[in-house]
């Protein structure tokens, strides 16, 4: 399998590192019914060229949250112009098509140059610190990431790093070391009154240095912005390929 097809794959089953999920013929359905604020525990993947009816396999998906009282939400698969090709049928559904631009899907391959100060004592966290919640998730308001978080430390394959001023959490870095022979980098995030003072940096660096000391191969990720962009390229990461992405969530 191509390296390309592997991140593909693992960016559409990423979520069954804390999620539940119903595998379906056309599909995977993640659900969290401790967290059903979160898109990523919460929505469905479908394989285009599994699916002969769509209109059944949209109308399906959408009952089965409903059930659940989840809001029915699909992530668009690595088709361009999948959703929009179909915006009219969504649509009848119930469906509202929301389109993102383009995700540019980076690989770490060159070497670092970040410029960084050595400010944070940074260490991986194995088991759940309240810390994480008071000091990162709470104060960013991403309550919702809490449920998440717990769950992924249950895979040993997963890896928290926390950057520590003092007894506080001021940054976190997590990735997981995918089946399909890559690393997806999921996020960094800095507790609000940390941010703009290079600590996001630092934690990236420590994080770049640890896989490449350890071994751990083909890491990915795709910024959100351009300063994470800027900030990934010079940890490391470069160009790989880009993707459009959409989704298509119940409003009625």
């Amino acid at each position: 399998m191509e390296l390309i097809e592997c991140i593909i794959n693992e960016e559409q089953e990423f979520p069954k590192l804390f999620a539940s999920y119903a595998e379906m013929e056309y599909g995977l359905l993640f659900y969290n019914e401790k967290e059903k604020e979160s898109y990523d525990s919460n929505h469905a993947i479908i394989y285009p060229d599994k699916i002969t009816d769509f209109e059944a396999v949209i109308s399906e998906i959408k009952d089965f949250y409903i059930r659940k009282e989840i809001v029915p939400r699909l992530y668009q698969p690595f088709v361009e112009g999948y959703f929009f090709d179909r915006k009219e049928l969504l649509e009848k559904h119930g469906y509202n098509v929301e389109m993102y631009g383009k995700n540019k899907f980076m690989l770490l391959s060159e070497e670092s140059t970040l410029e960084i100060q050595e400010r944070l004592a940074i260490r991986r966290i194995k088991k759940w610190d309240e810390r994480i919640s008071l000091d990162v998730y709470q104060p960013s308001n991403e309550d919702y990431g809490i449920e998440v978080e717990k769950s992924s430390l249950k895979n040993e394959n997963y890896y928290l790093f926390a950057g520590f001023l003092g007894n506080e959490i001021a940054t976190i870095v997590a990735f997981h070391e995918s089946s399909y022979g890559c690393t997806r980098f999921d996020y960094i995030l800095t507790a609000p009154k940390h941010r703009g003072k290079g600590y996001a940096r630092e934690i990236l660096s420590y994080a770049t240095d640890y896989c490449k000391q350890n071994g751990i191969k083909n890491c990915f990720q795709w910024p959100a912005h351009e300063t994470s962009e800027k900030m990934c390229r010079e940890a490391g990461f470069e160009d790989l390929f880009e993707v459009e992405a959409a989704s298509a969530f119940f409003v009625k």
